[in-house]
């Protein structure tokens, strides 16, 4: 599968009598013996079998468990679950978007997208908030992706984790500026970072602040600082007969602002295919940075559109951005690791993968 041998001499199966928590606690140290025995092996893991709902219904997880397992040595693992396996056509056009995810969680890059600014580096930013019964925060975490503008993943870096709101804070400022020394170099130009509209203010006035300490050591890089919204009050229509607007639309409302739409009807079309994707507006706004010239700002939105199909979750994934989705999507994991009482330990080796997909 995509140039990757795939036979029973390189697979090696951890077999379970029942996903009861000591028979899950098995597989951690059957996996300690098969990396030691395999020093030198790229390993992924595949954990079939599991009911889609289990989690749902047990006060415990075995997904999040053994993927926990797995984080700990630095390792990814994909889950398959009977539903998938059983239903003939379902898992013959699944199967593809399986392979893809481990050839991806092996090192892999499928595909990477035409930037219209080149040496730029992207930063992707999302925290999660755990609340209590009482809505209170009990948890805070902040997590940051790195990307280059072709959406080409490059490791993920820990922003702050603290039951404690002013010692989270203080972790999110350092850290935010300690990775901008780090990844910024000679070579780049651009720095971008894209954020969601739940940051909250304090976090954002640790963005701007780190910004301005960054930009004293770096003084040719053009910094700015873009909010992704995809949850927003606005809709919009064509005058296409399916009212549908085309994939790629950009309305302006304001002179930062804009409404874009990364999926819709394909250019040239006017019909709506039964298996095509279709979603709401996406709402962008500048919040930081120089006032950009139309055709500077033009590149900047096309670098956001273009990100949205550096999707490598699936083929036709293209409702976000990976700079503001895979974020996202460590945010939750962090929530359910919470939920279930799991340590989240992301190996170092994990930090340059794409695990969490």
């Amino acid at each position: 599968m995509f140039g990757v041998a795939f036979s029973n001499d390189n697979i090696t199966s951890i077999v379970v009598d029942d996903y009861s928590v000591e028979s899950l606690h098995s597989i951690s140290s059957q996996l300690d013996k098969i990396v030691v025995d395999n020093p030198s092996a790229n390993i992924v893991g595949i954990f079939a079998g599991i009911k889609k709902d289990f989690d749902t219904i047990n006060n415990y997880s075995p997904y999040y468990t053994v993927k926990s397992y797995f984080l700990k040595h630095g390792l990814a693992i994909q889950a398959v679950t009977i539903e998938q396996a059983i239903k003939k056509d379902g898992f013959k056009w699944s199967i593809s978007g399986i392979a893809l995810q481990l050839f991806v969680k092996l090192g892999g890059i499928p595909w990477k997208v035409k930037p219209q600014n080149k040496n730029c580096l992207i930063f992707g930013i999302s925290s999660a908030h755990i609340l209590d019964k009482d809505k209170n925060v009990t948890r805070y975490f902040a997590y940051s992706l790195c990307f280059d503008s072709s959406g080409q993943y490059k490791r993920l870096n820990i922003l702050g984790q603290s039951n404690d709101k002013m010692s989270y804070i203080s972790q999110f400022s350092q850290q935010i500026k300690a990775h901008l020394q780090e990844d910024l170099d000679d070579t780049i130009e651009k720095c971008v970072i894209h954020v969601p509209y739940k940051l909250k203010r304090d976090e954002m006035r640790c963005i701007k602040d780190s910004i301005d300490i960054a930009k004293q050591s770096h003084q040719n890089i053009i910094f700015s600082v873009i909010k992704i919204n995809i949850i927003n009050k606005f809709f919009g229509y064509s005058h296409f007969n399916s009212n549908i607007p085309l994939a790629g639309s950009c309305v302006r409302l304001g002179k930062r602002e804009y409404l874009m739409w990364f999926e819709g009807l394909q250019q040239g079309s006017t019909q709506v295919v039964s298996a095509q994707n279709i979603s709401n507006p996406v709402h962008v706004q500048f919040i930081y940075g120089p006032d950009f010239s139309e055709e500077e700002t033009k590149s900047y939105l096309q670098d956001i559109i273009n990100l949205s199909g550096a999707n490598w979750r699936g083929f036709n994934a293209k409702h976000e951005p990976v700079s503001t989705l895979y974020p996202e999507l460590i945010a939750k994991f962090a929530g359910k690791f919470d939920q279930y009482g799991i340590n989240l330990d992301i190996g170092d080796s994990a930090l340059e993968k794409v695990w969490f997909i």
